[in-house]
């Protein structure tokens, strides 16, 4: 199969070769214009005052449609971080109220203002309340969530 192929190739070559090297075997009738352009007979050919007109409306027509793009999803909210506790206890103490009560505090470290504060329970430091001061716990609430201070083991209450 492959030889013949290749016959036929070589075949196509050699053709070519002779053509373009051969001469014609004539020359090409010269072209007349004149006639090329000539109105045929029992045609009416356009005077060179009349004039066509186009109406450029024709051509305001959408040829190509694109889609509008779909639309996107509204971006999931962020989640808020949940509010941190930004106090570590100190230690608990007690302090005498005017009547001669004997009232519990928690002495507490602010971490961020990096200032020591004493608290008693119900009073509000940067959004932190002191829920409960019971035995060496202290409850903090921030917001709807409530954490557990501890003392450490090793302190003194």
């Amino acid at each position: 199969m492959h030889a013949a192929v290749r016959c036929v190739a070589a075949a196509a070559v050699v053709a070519a070769a002779l053509w373009a090297v051969l001469p014609g075997g004539g020359e090409l009738a010269p072209f007349d214009v004149d006639a090329a352009i000539a109105v045929p007979e029992g045609t009416e050919a356009l005077e060179n005052d009349r004039r066509v007109s186009i109406d450029p409306a024709v051509f305001d027509v959408t040829l190509w449609y694109t889609p509008p793009e779909p639309p996107r999803p509204a971006p999931e909210p962020v989640p808020t971080p949940p509010a941190r506790v930004t106090i570590e206890l100190l230690g608990i103490s007690t302090v005498m109220t005017e009547d001669g009560e004997p009232v519990p505090v928690a002495v507490v470290y602010d971490t961020e203002g990096d200032t020591v504060q004493t608290l008693k329970v119900g009073a509000v430091y940067k959004g932190q309340t002191i829920a409960a001061i019971v035995g060496g716990v202290v409850t903090v609430r921030v917001g709807s969530r409530s954490v557990d201070l501890e003392l450490e083991s090793g302190e003194e209450r």
